[in-house]
């Protein structure tokens, strides 16, 4: 499909068209080493130099205003700014929950402050998270609760033991599985093979390969006696008996039968269904809206859902009423209130009634914005309105409909310019780049250099900087060498 930018994360479009339910783990196995996100980055905290990635060979989330880090194997924490202030000396480093962490020196455990000074001994097998009050600790291969003032308020009688969430802890004794208390009682009791983590006050409880639901309280609200038992979710829970389906409610009471080999959860009052691989949609009450007559189902947008049936796709609303019957070879969810639908690998667009708005002759096409949507015809794109009608001819390169001015930005050759919404040229075809800002502003790169345009084609900011980069709706940065400048959504620059 045709390449647009629609997102606010802008990219210049030289760029743009170059790149494309589980147990709750003990806390001996929730160390920083293993909670280190791949994807975070600490652009925000740089040092006067380098970065922080520079100088260590690992650096953690931060939590409460300061972050794990590691050189060689050794652990420490670090500032927000990238000061050290607790030196790298620990075999392991937690991250700091309420003003505590543990850490790990010669083998032992013990918890400190972010002063860096010890305020639970190093002298645990083992030590979990400080919350809620409590921490647990390990002593002699038992387990059990101290407070902050290393007071033991649990007993080291268990096998493991798990960081408290809310007034109850898990833990496990005998290969047996419960609840307990801040004060050590046992609220659910240490019998069952495992047990799941509370969601929407409700615990999924196994005991011979059989799951059931108990309450904070301890109750039994669902005795064990389903094959699978799925978390609640909007106040239903998926139950399965031997392969079929169905949905109780916190009260255990069946609200949908278990009759289905494949169900999903519901969304806005509506569950895909699947029996004998014909899928339907079911409400909340277990009743039909849409029969289980099509070889697919998809998710409901703008009020429409997509299906397939003898590989032909059509659209079907709420209330089950076939709006569109299946006759398409391809077909995408309705956006902006139209649907891009193929058949002989040709492309068009329909609306909500099923007309269809353009003839489908078209190589390629793409969603609607702003009452716009670019086409492709060997190998040329263009543009065409609501209507149908096009409005820029199929001679472009790369064309692009603006989400946040009037422009239309086109290429041919690698020169790129602008368009009016009537198909006029009002930016010439000349420059080597192009980014979109705001207020009706656009940056161009000519000769190396960007500057920043108007709809009228007036030079707003001359062509002396190195790079230009929108940082929100109504600002952008720019730079000359290492200087930056900010931009108004007037187009006004001054040193930041």
């Amino acid at each position: 499909m045709i390449k647009q930018k629609h997102t606010k994360k802008l990219l210049s479009l030289v760029t743009a068209t170059l790149i494309a339910a589980t147990l709750i783990q003990p806390v001996t196995a929730l160390k920083a080493a293993e909670i280190k996100s791949s994807g975070k980055t600490l652009a925000d905290y740089k040092t006067d130099g380098d970065s922080i990635y520079g100088k260590y060979d690992d650096v953690f989330e931060y939590s409460e205003g300061l972050a794990v880090v590691r050189w060689g194997n050794k652990y420490g924490y670090i500032d927000a700014n990238g000061n050290e202030v607790i030196k790298l000396k620990y075999d392991v480093a937690e991250a700091f929950n309420d003003g505590l962490a543990a850490v790990k020196l010669k083998g032992k455990w013990g918890l400190i402050n972010k002063k860096g000074k010890v305020v639970i001994p190093l002298k645990y097998s083992g030590a979990g998270q400080y919350a809620y009050g409590l921490i647990a600790v390990k002593l002699k291969d038992k387990w059990g609760y101290i407070n902050k003032n290393n007071k033991v308020i649990v007993p080291l009688i268990y096998d493991d033991a798990y960081n408290f969430e809310g007034n109850l802890g898990q833990v496990r004794k005998d290969y047996k599985s419960g609840y307990i208390n801040r004060k050590g009682k046992v609220i659910v009791p240490i019998k069952y093979d495992n047990i799941f983590a509370f969601k929407e006050g409700i615990s999924t409880i196994e005991l011979n390969d059989k799951q059931g639901f108990v309450d904070k309280s301890g109750k039994v609200i669902v005795p064990p006696k389903y094959d699978k038992i799925y978390a609640f979710d909007q106040g239903m829970a998926q139950v399965t008996i031997d392969g079929k389906s169905g949905f109780i409610n916190k009260r255990g009471e069946l609200l949908v039968p278990i009759k289905y080999d494949k169900v999903t959860i519901f969304v806005d009052g509506l569950s895909q269904v699947m029996i004998d691989d014909k899928w339907g949609y079911i409400n909340t009450r277990g009743k039909v809206r849409v029969p289980l007559i099509y070889d697919a189902v998809y998710s409901f947008n703008e009020n429409y859902s997509m299906v397939i049936l003898d590989n032909k796709y059509g659209f079907v609303n709420k209330h089950g009423k076939e709006v569109i019957a299946p006759k398409y070879d391809k077909a995408y969810d309705f956006y902006n209130g139209f649907a891009r639908v193929s058949n002989n690998h040709k492309w068009g667009f329909i609306d909500k009634n099923g007309k269809e708005i353009t003839p489908i002759k078209y190589d390629d096409i793409y969603n609607f914005y702003n009452n716009y949507a670019a086409f492709s015809i060997d190998g040329k794109q263009g543009l065409i309105d609501s209507n149908g009608k096009e409005i820029v001819p199929a001679k472009y390169d790369i064309i692009f409909t603006s989400e946040y001015s009037n422009f239309i930005t086109v290429s041919i050759n690698g020169k790129w310019g602008c368009l009016n919404k009537k198909g006029e040229e009002v930016i010439e075809l000349k420059y080597e780049d192009i980014l979109e800002l705001y207020n009706n502003l656009i940056a161009v790169k000519l000769d190396g250099k960007w500057g920043i345009l108007n709809t009228k084609n007036e030079v707003i900011q001359p062509f002396k900087y190195d790079s230009i980069e929108p940082v929100n709706d109504d600002e952008a940065e720019a730079y000359i060498g290492k200087t930056l400048y900010k931009i108004n959504y007037k187009g006004e620059a001054s040193p930041k």
